[in-house]
């Protein structure tokens, strides 16, 4: 890959790290953000272990397990940039 893709952030992104209680400085957000990381100088995406998954009601987006931890990052790849939807503590349910 070329230049490293940029992160945008869905608009409920910010409260599933509170509901999830993923909190900056913590291991936890560490390992969140090292996924974040991760997300933007992928080769290509989805990723090997990454899983399709519905956002009820309509979306569909990847998952990534955080490693070391019981949290999923929701993403969806644009090419020049990666939106972040939300992160959860339920493992998501493949599409396939």
């Amino acid at each position: 890959m070329g230049d490293p893709r940029t992160l945008r952030f869905g608009r409920r992104f910010r409260a599933s790290l509170d509901a999830a209680g993923v909190v900056a400085g913590t291991d936890p957000g560490r390992r969140v953000a090292a996924v974040l990381r991760a997300l933007t100088t992928a080769e290509t995406l989805p990723g090997a272990g990454d899983v399709e998954s519905a956002i009820p009601p309509v979306a569909r987006a990847f998952t990534r397990r955080v490693p070391g931890e019981n949290v999923w990052i929701w993403y969806v790849d644009h090419g020049a940039f990666v939106l972040v939807l939300l992160v959860t503590r339920e493992p998501p349910v493949p599409l396939e």
